[in-house]
């Protein structure tokens, strides 16, 4: 249900979040200075920076303890999904909320203008989400149809439709690769997908290697392959600035920027192409936690 890395992350210690809010945690989403929690009662807290009103609290006030989110939908929550500036909420009905920052349209409701209240995406597709994730600047949906649509700044492609055209309303992603994806996640200004085969694609900024592609593009506006020559199978990617895939096989790789050494690699020169990190023989990963400067592992 939680893991240590959410306790970490959090600040707050579980037993302490079960005493004052009288539930469990369901899942935990971390922004680069905001968290929310969703609680099996289905009720949101969250924390943190506010500037925007991406708690949904109906205020731009920072919040330095836990806070319910105001949630006057009628809706149960699914999936939550945060970056930093905005809040998106899967319902279990289908239906998408966000709340914040919303300059570029990254709330999907057409228009810009910031919202501090849950407001409802428009979905015009005639589809069905079924997972959700943020950039700080973007937003995905995975429909059930397996197609991904996005919103908000697209300024170097990381919305995936061929263009650098930033977009106010949920608008197709353009996947020609002839593959199915399997699970799709952000980074501050990229999108990656990991395929069903294994493969992994990505669109959006590559000048640092985030794209894995071994080029230093900035503009990435339709997808291209990460290239894997390890000959292991990717299970689940984490990003930020920077990209981390763990195989299957407990290996943990990462390209990108490394400014910090958030790669952990021994020094601090961004890599272009994947990198081993972590040999399943030394350590065994749990899980990754990828942050804008900094990796975690448990």
């Amino acid at each position: 249900e939680y893991s240590f890395s959410d306790v970490l992350t959090v600040g707050y210690d579980i037993d302490v979040i079960k005493a004052n809010y009288d539930n469990t945690i369901d899942k935990i989403e971390i922004g680069y200075t905001l968290s929310i929690i969703l609680m099996k009662n289905n009720k949101i807290y969250g924390c943190g920076r506010n500037s925007y009103g991406q708690l949904g609290i109906g205020n731009t006030t920072n919040q330095s303890t836990l806070i319910e989110v105001t949630n006057n939908t009628g809706k149960i929550p699914s999936k939550i999904s945060a970056k930093d500036y905005h809040v998106i909420i899967l319902m279990t009905d289908g239906t998408l909320y966000g709340s914040g920052k919303n300059t570029n349209g990254e709330l999907g409701i057409g228009n810009t203008t910031d919202q501090t209240s849950l407001t409802s995406i428009i979905n015009n597709t005639g589809k069905t989400p079924v997972d959700i994730k943020t950039g700080l600047y973007h937003t995905l949906v995975l429909m059930n149809d397996g197609t991904i649509y996005g919103c908000g700044w697209n300024n170097v492609g990381q919305l995936g439709d061929g263009t650098t055209t930033t977009r106010t309303t949920l608008t197709q992603m353009t996947n020609s690769t002839g593959k199915t994806v399997d699970a799709m996640f952000c980074g501050d200004t990229y999108s990656i997908l990991l395929m069903t085969d294994g493969t992994i694609y990505g669109c959006g900024r590559g000048n640092s290697g985030q794209l894995g592609t071994g080029s230093s593009n900035t503009v990435n506006s339709s997808l291209v392959e990460l290239v894997n020559n390890t000959g292991q199978v990717p299970k689940t990617i984490s990003c930020g600035n920077s990209t981390i895939i763990e195989m299957t096989n407990g290996d943990v790789y990462g390209c990108g920027s490394n400014s910090y050494g958030q790669l952990g690699i021994g020094n601090t020169t961004a890599q272009l192409s994947i990198v081993k990190i972590i040999d399943n023989e030394t350590y065994s990963i749990r899980q990754v936690l990828n942050s804008f400067t900094n990796t975690f592992f448990l």
